[in-house]
């Protein structure tokens, strides 16, 4: 696991950081180094879960586009319903849903 120079990791909930520990082995399987290029930091809309520590982008741009698709159901499978998982042009969007947030 690897974080782009700049991503902000204070006060990431504690959900968060099972679920990259979980999902990890998943991007080894694809050969892909895990790069998490957002947390807390970035430009997201008014109601992102990046602000309360309950998302993450991981970056993409290495897989191709049929392992990108596969590799977002794989992390879908790997994790409760709590999560929501998005492929987006670039990186895989992860937050946490769970109760009370």
């Amino acid at each position: 696991m690897q974080l782009k120079t700049d991503v902000l990791i204070s006060g990431v909930q504690p959900e968060m950081l099972l679920c990259l520990m979980i999902i990890e082995p998943l991007f080894d399987e694809y050969e892909a180094d895990m790069v998490i290029t957002s947390c807390r930091d970035g430009e997201h809309s008014q109601n992102s879960k990046h602000k309360l520590g309950c998302a993450v982008d991981i970056r993409s741009r290495e897989l191709d586009d049929s392992d990108k698709v596969a590799l977002a159901q794989s992390i879908r499978a790997a994790l409760t319903s709590e999560f929501f998982v998005l492929l987006e042009d670039d990186h895989f969007h992860v937050q946490f849903n769970g109760v009370g947030l």
